[in-house]
């Protein structure tokens, strides 16, 4: 007996979707597709995204500033 298989391609119900990237591909315009995203994520979600950003220079500024310490550290004190 012979199994019948279905496609995997789908009708017209896809409509005008674009086909994902294939690996290797460059991407015509970037900076309008970067532009496309922070659209829809800053929609919904404008204030968790500034808070995030601010959290993440703040934590930017602590790594540097306990480099900058340690350095101070062993400069005068263990030298």
């Amino acid at each position: 007996m012979e199994e019948k298989r279905e496609s995997t391609q789908r009708g017209p119900a896809m409509g005008n979707r674009r086909m994902r990237q294939a690996p290797g591909q460059k991407i015509e315009h970037p900076f309008a597709l970067l532009k496309r995203l922070l659209a829809y994520v800053l929609k919904d979600y404008g204030l968790a995204y500034l808070m995030v950003i601010i959290c993440i220079f703040i934590s930017v500024l602590a790594n540097v500033q306990g480099t900058m310490f340690m350095q101070t550290l062993i400069d005068l004190y263990i030298i």
